[in-house]
């Protein structure tokens, strides 16, 4: 069986990361498999090569190029004689759906991994169009997957879909142990007791302005001092630079930009606490990750991660965009370091539940269900 996966690129992102995970292992059930990206930062690229899986970027002038994007990916279909065609995000899904119409006998999957109403603040005819040719293109899948149950319901509510599966994201514990052992030395990790990591995409939706706010009362009101790792880029980095500046918390912080994954293993395995303070989140791959290394890991209620998670067992979970409660899950950590040590080991059994190999067979079936 051939498949197309269409996403728009292979950036440091949730969607990437599972692919990253989730390909290799599809490959080595048989199945052919060929990546088209929509445009460049192409960040795993590398790692789906050491595989043998290619990877084609497609270049397209804009995302919206939409005659360009059919008329590419419509010549990689065609000269890869793809059986299925598998989305992801908005643009991969729509191109892949959108092809199909030209192939009778190719089945797509579109694969949803972020809630769609965290798009619906966003006002004005063009976002209305938007949202309207998603929805009504979406009788041209032949199967609609959602990461989290939470994800599910949002798109159920929002277009009122019906019968879309639930498929959880995963981890490969396999390649982070074996990350482990060739384990790279970090900088970042000397000359502090405590560490505190966060990883992410420099966004408004990952909350990384609250936890400065944190770590800045923390200092202020409990003398409490621990070096904050900021794994990640993006557009909000120099308004954070600022930020840490004004409120006389640089030499805390330290802003990695974006990390291989070799290094960023090492690092999470030596800190004492992760934090995921993130507004809207349809999974939580690092906090699986973090989980499964046994650190203590501070997330916030919401979506996909309160769905698998269980505060005070696992992690401590605190409301989104509250500075107080997460300046408090962070006093506690730092403080009490048995229950730092007991949530992690705790952690590691609830991180196992999500590994690749549990989710791979979920696949196989549906991928074989849909060429019968």
């Amino acid at each position: 069986m051939k498949i197309v996966v269409v996403i728009p690129t292979l950036g440091y992102g949730g969607a990437e990361r599972l692919l990253v995970t989730l390909l290799p292992k599809l490959k080595a059930q048989g199945y052919e498999i060929k990546v088209c990206l929509l445009d460049k930062d192409y960040c795993y690229e590398g790692e789906l090569d050491s595989f043998g899986i290619e990877v084609v970027n497609l270049n397209l002038t804009h995302r919206w190029s939409v005659f360009e994007a059919m008329m590419k990916l419509s010549k990689e279909v065609k000269g890869f004689k793809a059986d299925i065609l598998w989305g992801h995000l908005y643009f991969g899904i729509l191109y892949s759906r959108l092809v199909s119409l030209f192939y009778s006998d190719i089945k797509v999957i579109s694969h949803l991994h972020y809630k769609i109403s965290t798009d619906s603040v966003k006002k004005g005819l063009w976002y209305s169009f938007r949202n309207w040719i998603f929805d009504k293109s979406q009788k041209l899948d032949f199967s609609t997957v959602a990461v989290s149950k939470s994800t599910q319901k949002d798109y159920e509510d929002f277009f009122n879909w019906r019968d879309i599966e639930v498929i959880y994201n995963v981890i490969d514990t396999k390649a982070i142990d074996k990350a482990l052992k060739s384990r790279v030395e970090s900088s970042y990790l000397y000359d502090f007791e405590d560490i505190v990591l966060i990883v992410g995409r420099l966004h408004e939706s990952k909350g990384h302005r609250y936890l400065i706010d944190a770590i800045y009362r923390l200092k202020m009101e409990y003398a409490l001092t621990p070096r904050v790792i900021v794994a990640g880029d993006g557009y909000l980095k120099e308004e954070l630079l600022r930020k840490i500046r004004d409120l006389g918390v640089k030499e805390q912080f330290i802003f990695t930009g974006n990390l291989e994954q070799k290094e960023l293993f090492s690092i999470m395995s030596l800190v004492d606490i992760v934090v995921v303070p993130s507004l809207f989140e349809a999974f939580g791959i690092v906090a699986l990750e973090a989980m499964y290394l046994q650190r203590a890991t501070i997330t916030t209620k919401i979506d996909g991660l309160k769905e698998i998670m269980i505060d005070r067992e696992d992690t401590i979970q605190v409301e989104p965009k509250s500075v107080d409660e997460l300046k408090e899950a962070l006093a506690l950590l730092l403080r009490d370091k048995t229950l730092a040590k007991r949530l992690g080991e705790n952690a590691k059994l609830k991180a196992l539940e999500y590994d690749v190999a549990m989710s791979v067979n979920r696949w196989v079936e549906l991928f074989e269900r849909e060429i019968r």
